[in-house]
């Protein structure tokens, strides 16, 4: 680790959304910010947060399988196990929360919510002393032709983004976390002479600190 930061010299404007509003403006949100997840309010109260996951196991589900969308409003899918933290703590109370959290909340004495950390604003500031191999993963496959669970009439390539973005086995670490944050990437498949060998996500980048 560096000097020692706050989580005040990291943190980021709050996005939120109203636990009222449908899920398919949650989605555009996330979409047009680039931010997943979201904290859900209920008015100016922090109820929890919304993901991009939780929206789609709704959707997959059998049950609303005949539900338009615009229909679902956030309120059933927000995730109601959320932390937060002040902004004059040490940046180093965010790791382990990290570890588990896509999202920390962060408030201010009077409880008021000023703030928001994810993976990417605490990777701005720290990378993992091991390098890309201590962050890797297991990268689990699927065809093209096969088709997405719970949503019968898609195939995965109707869904899936190209070209793939990849980093060879060798890249340091930084500038693994400068193409991610720039290309708000998530997950980033590692290669070794055009072979995939791994996963790199700013969870395990997180996980690796």
């Amino acid at each position: 680790m560096k000097k020692e930061l706050f989580v005040k010299n990291i943190m980021v404007k709050p996005t939120t959304i109203s636990k009222s509003a449908k899920i398919t403006e949650a989605l555009d949100k996330m979409l047009t910010e680039g931010i997943d997840p979201l904290i859900a309010l209920n008015s100016t109260t922090v109820v929890g947060t919304v993901s991009r996951q939780a929206i789609a196991e709704k959707l997959g589900a059998k049950q609303n399988s005949a539900i338009a969308p615009a229909a679902i409003h956030v309120a059933s899918v927000v995730a109601e196990d959320f932390t937060s933290v002040y902004p004059d703590e040490s940046v180093n109370v965010l790791v382990p929360l990290l570890q588990r959290y896509k999202l920390v909340v962060v408030y201010d004495t009077d409880h008021k919510l000023i703030g928001q950390v994810s993976a990417g604003d605490l990777l701005k500031k720290y990378i993992p002393d091991d390098g890309i191999e201590s962050a890797m993963e297991k990268a689990v496959t699927i065809d093209a032709d096969e088709r997405v669970v719970h949503l019968r009439n898609l195939l995965v390539k109707d869904i899936m983004s190209t070209p793939l973005i990849s980093v060879d086995r060798n890249t340091h670490v930084s500038d693994v976390i400068d193409m991610m944050l720039k290309k708000n990437i998530s997950t980033m498949p590692v290669t070794e002479k055009g072979k995939l060998v791994g996963l790199v996500t700013r969870r395990s980048l997180v996980m690796a600190l």
